[in-house]
């Protein structure tokens, strides 16, 4: 198992938007982490990118992770 995978997240079983429940922790980069989730609305599996918290004042790293 890989060492990312092992630490307790707490986004886990967390919900986005009233939308998209976060199931596991998929993959993990330098900006954003990516998980599995649940599309409660469409009830289909998807992948949700979360950008990481010490990139939330930088409104042109913001941008350019919407249009992603």
């Amino acid at each position: 198992m890989e060492k990312w995978r092992s630490k307790k997240d707490s986004k886990i079983e967390k919900k986005l938007d009233g939308r998209y429940e976060l199931l596991e922790l998929i993959g993990v980069g330098g900006m954003a982490d990516v998980y599995k989730g649940k599309d409660r609305k469409l009830s289909r599996f998807v992948a949700v990118k979360v950008m990481k918290n010490e990139f939330s004042n930088d409104d042109s790293f913001i941008r350019k992770f919407r249009r992603e």
